[in-house]
This record gives structure tokens, C-alpha cells and sequence, in this order.
């Protein structure tokens, strides 16, 4: 089946350009390696009802999962879960085994000369609520854990870390089993990438032609340079049962190639890539 994801990142620090969302970029490609595909992206600042508005926008759009990145620490402006919380109308309860943890790393950062006083703050315990009839998800690098709320119509919302050490930790021990499990089968990715020397606009009618007799094969390009020479980049890919996959690439590629060189046009830097299966 089809498995629809949807990645919602929170932060100022994202959308004043003083953070890269390396998260992004990270997951969308581990998604797709999954045999999932990323529908849709949103990045929000630190307000609570923009986080809750644009979750429940997610929610009725319906994807499969909606996966959140940051929010989930101790300041007054980490927010996610609460925003969970309103977006599905269900209330924060207290987790006494993530309190408990709580605890006990504030005791080990006293006796360490760390902290002054051995005591949970209000913005250290609101780590301990979670939205109701939901499951902790284990961080193995860091005190804070995740989230998942599983919804009705199929829609779960995982929430991880914004730490990219811990968000990708978590996605490879908990969340990638998670999709894969939805996935089902042998998915298999394959691609083809070259280089030619026309413009975009020459090659949009070409390409086009071809992914109207293979539809399961997407073809974007993308323009690398024209001030000294013209040079666009074009990658295909695909997904399904192996052998099907690397068929259906191989042959895109070659009517495409044959296309761009009855044009006038010339291929270098070719560059195949086989098919393997979601890992």
C-alpha cells in the first residue's frame, strides 16, 4: 500500500534562518528509502495555536502519519505536545514513570555540583505530560522521550525530538519498523541521474513524453548552471517489486536518452543507480 507521511518541524530558529533543517532533508529521504513517500512539509514558530492550527489541517488531510520534530523540551517555548493535545481535544496527563526519570537525572546533576538544589522545576516537570491515550516512545540518546497517538481513520502522530542525534536514533529504533510494517512487501527504490545540455524548458516536453508511457517513474530536473555553459540534471526514480522497478527505470532512461539526442541534445556523467530493497 501507499503510505502517506506528512513532517511537521517547529521553531523559531527555523524560520529566521538560524537553524538548517538538516531534519527535513534527513527524514524525507529516509521515509522514501522506506518505500513511504513524504507528501507535504510545514515549518511553524513556537505559538501554540499555529502548531495546533496546522496539525489539524494535517489531521484532516489524512495521512497515514504525521510525524512532529522539536518541541518537546523543558522551555517555555517548547509547545508540541500541548498542541497535540488541543489540535485532538484530549487532555495532558502525567506520566509518573517519565516524572520518575525526571528525577532521578536531576538527583545525579545535584550530587554532581551541576545543578544548586536537588529540585524538579514546573518547566522540567511539564516534560512529563503527555496527551491522553497516547504511548512513550524510548529515547536511546537523550532524557526526553516521544510520543505516538494513534487517531481514528488511520492518522498516527509521532512526535520526535528536534535533536537530530535523537530524532534519528528514534527513527531508526522505533518509527522505521512503524512504516515498514505499513509498507508491506518487498518495496525497492531505483534511479537514474545524468546530465544534458539544454535548457529546462527544452527538456520539460521530452520528459514529459516519457512519464506518460511510464507513469510509476518520476523525473525531476534541475538546472546546475547557463551563464558558461547550459547544464540540467535529471534523476529517475521509482518504487515497487524489484525487478519490475529497475525494468521500468532502465527503460524511462533509455527513451528519454534517445529523445534528448534526436533533439540535438548531448548526455554526460551518466550515473545508475540499481535498484534496492526499503533498508
Amino acid at each position: 500500500m501507499t503510505v502517506n507521511i506528512e513532517l511537521l518541524f517547529t521553531g523559531n530558529e527555523l524560520l529566521i534562518g538560524k537553524t538548517l533543517n538538516t531534519n527535513a532533508q534527513w527524514l524525507a529521504k529516509r521515509i522514501y528509502s522506506l518505500g513511504a513517500q513524504v507528501t507535504r512539509m510545514a515549518n511553524v514558530m513556537d505559538d501554540l495555536q499555529e502548531i495546533s492550527d496546522e496539525l489539524l489541517y494535517m489531521i484532516k488531510r489524512q495521512p497515514d502519519i504525521i510525524i512532529t520534530s522539536g518541541g518537546l523540551g523543558a522551555s517555555f517555548d517548547d509547545m508540541t505536545l500541548e498542541a497535540v493535545a488541543k489540535a485532538t481535544n484530549r487532555p495532558l496527563i502525567l506520566v509518573q514513570e517519565i516524572l520518575n526519570e525526571i528525577k532521578r537525572v536531576h538527583k545525579l546533576f545535584y550530587e554532581r555540583g551541576d545543578i544548586k538544589e536537588n529540585k524538579v522545576s514546573e518547566y522540567a516537570r511539564k516534560m512529563a505530560y503527555q496527551p491522553k491515550d497516547s504511548k512513550m516512545l524510548e529515547n536511546p540518546e537523550g532524557g526526553i522521550p516521544g510520543v505516538l497517538l494513534e487517531l481514528e481513520k488511520n492518522v498516527n502522530i509521532i512526535c520526535l525530538p528536534g535533536v537530530p542525534a535523537e530524532l534519528k536514533a528514534m527513527f531508526e529504533q522505533i518509527v522505521a519498523d512503524i512504516i515498514s510494517k505499513m509498507v508491506g512487501g518487498d518495496i525497492a527504490t531505483a534511479g537514474v541521474k545524468f546530465l544534458v545540455d539544454l535548457i529546462e524548458s527544452e527538456i520539460a516536453i521530452l520528459i514529459e513524453k516519457v512519464m506518460k508511457a511510464y507513469p510509476s517513474v518520476y523525473i525531476k530536473s534541475n538546472p546546475l548552471s547557463w551563464q558558461d555553459a547550459v547544464r540540467v540534471e535529471i534523476h529517475l526514480t521509482s518504487r515497487g517489486e524489484v525487478n519490475q522497478v529497475n525494468e521500468n527505470v532502465n527503460n524511462a532512461a533509455e527513451m528519454l536518452k534517445n529523445l534528448i539526442l534526436n533533439y540535438g541534445g548531448k548526455i554526460e556523467e551518466d550515473s545508475i543507480i540499481s535498484a534496492n530493497k526499503k533498508q
